[in-house]
């Protein structure tokens, strides 16, 4: 994309940080981490990368790298550019890069066991994202309730959990991860059957597709 057109058209800097998301979604931690700064930085574009480095950080163990980047992250969340149409959604930048910290703050949290607080972090996340006009595709790219549905299991809390999933599963139809994150909330209640039939679903849904790593923070 010609950096022409990004200076006479911001929106258009949406598709630059599909990149980090899809890094993020399928841990592809090194990848992240070898990623020059945007070469189109802005406060969303700065905030993205931020956002996928404090993940790959916590993933490596590294959290006092990670928390630096969340510094930087929650700075860059209150940029006043942020406030107006960033890409094509209807949502503003600051309604899409609030979800960002608390998601790395509770991924944070649960990397040193303070289960408690990365509940907060992503309760909170679930509210910013639940917020969000409805767009398509979404303008967050992990469902939030997938990481709380997470810590909940870590929790030893799986009826939660299974809430959570199931209310996921509303918004987001047959998601697999939702599906497979619903399996193990099952599974943690003695419910073979319903787990079950989640696989049945799971088997289904995702069909036709190779296996891929998945991001430890979710699964």
């Amino acid at each position: 994309m010609p950096r022409e057109a990004l200076g006479s058209a911001p929106i258009l800097q949406g598709f630059l940080v599909v990149p980090y998301f899809a890094m993020v979604r399928f841990s592809d931690w090194d990848a992240i981490l070898a990623e020059p700064r945007p070469a189109h930085e802005s406060a969303f574009t700065g905030s993205i990368w931020r956002y996928a480095r404090a993940l790959a950080f916590v993933n490596r163990g590294q959290l006092a790298d990670a928390e630096r980047e969340l510094t930087d992250l929650r700075a860059l969340a209150l940029d006043p550019s942020l406030k107006g149409q960033t890409t094509f959604s209807a949502n503003s930048g600051t309604a899409i890069v609030q979800i960002a910290p608390e998601i790395v703050a509770g991924e944070i949290a649960l990397a040193r066991r303070d289960v408690e607080r990365a509940i907060a972090h992503f309760d909170r996340a679930v509210r910013y994202e639940d917020a969000l006009v409805y767009q398509e595709p979404p303008d967050w790219h992990v469902p939030a309730r997938q990481n709380l549905a997470n810590a909940l299991l870590t929790a030893n809390r799986p009826a939660e959990a299974e809430t959570v999933l199931w209310e996921d599963l509303k918004r987001n139809a047959e998601h697999g991860w939702t599906l497979t994150l619903l399996s193990k909330a099952l599974k943690a209640q003695d419910k073979a059957a319903d787990a079950a039939l989640v696989d049945a679903r799971f088997a289904k849904s995702w069909k036709g597709v190779a296996p891929v790593a998945t991001t430890s923070a979710r699964q």
